[in-house]
């Protein structure tokens, strides 16, 4: 992501005026964990430099197994713990995944890695609840968040709550307005009102196909049907 640009300086004139330019919000760190990544000793951070490429690989089975025996050399170390956590997700064992990044949260409360993660677990547990608590702090810390505006629209969505699903999605867009997820799951979700709100459902359809989206034969059928 671009950094935030400097503060400009405000002219006399500008002063005058009363009009001071200020800089933006400087985005939030997306992790804290990088502290304990660098507190490894160097034969624990050698594994985790492994775990951490099987990872980026796909290969999320190994990447389990590397992180559990860096786990044992530094057992107490923060990034170690949620990384085993965060490749557990990638296998399907949810409820360990839970514990670990549990057990981070107490120690890093506002750290959005862990957050972003915790809301994917709690999702695949459907404790919409959670998700729901999860993405509010997420939002707390970063607003301009629109992955996780998207988020809160699904997890809305799912819950019954159709307007402030669809408002949350608006918001997503308005973020990121070639969020191609976005544009999908508001086309998607304009298809499931009723009457289907057909003119929104194709735009928004369309922008995802301009930006690359692959083709979604189903709703394709749907905008096209009688």
């Amino acid at each position: 992501p671009e950094s935030p640009s400097p503060a400009i300086p405000p002219s006399d004139e500008d002063k005058i005026a009363d009009k001071v330019v200020t800089a933006p919000d400087p985005k939030p760190e997306p992790t804290s964990l990088i502290e304990d990544l660098n507190a490894l000793s160097p034969q624990a951070r050698e594994i985790a430099d492994l775990g951490t490429k099987l990872y980026k690989d796909k290969r999320f089975f190994d990447a389990v197994i590397i992180f559990r025996r860096a786990l044992k050399v530094a057992p107490d170390n923060l990034f170690v713990i949620a990384h085993v956590a965060i490749a557990k997700i990638q296998v399907g064992k949810i409820s360990d995944a839970r514990v670990g990044l549990e057990k981070v949260l107490l120690k890093k409360p506002k750290d959005l890695l862990v957050l972003t993660n915790l809301a994917i677990v709690y999702s695949r547990l459907k404790d919409f609840d959670k998700v729901i608590a999860t993405l509010n702090l997420i939002l707390e810390i970063d607003p301009q968040n629109a992955v996780a505006h998207h988020d809160m629209g699904v997890v809305l969505g799912k819950t019954g709550k159709l307007k402030a699903s669809e408002d949350y999605f608006l918001r997503s867009i308005a973020l990121d307005p070639n969020y191609t997820k976005a544009h999908l799951t508001l086309a998607s979700l304009y298809m499931d009102q009723k009457p289907p709100a057909l003119d929104l459902a194709r735009s928004n359809y369309e922008k995802a196909k301009t930006l690359g989206a692959e083709p979604d034969l189903l709703l394709e059928r749907r905008l096209t049907s009688p």
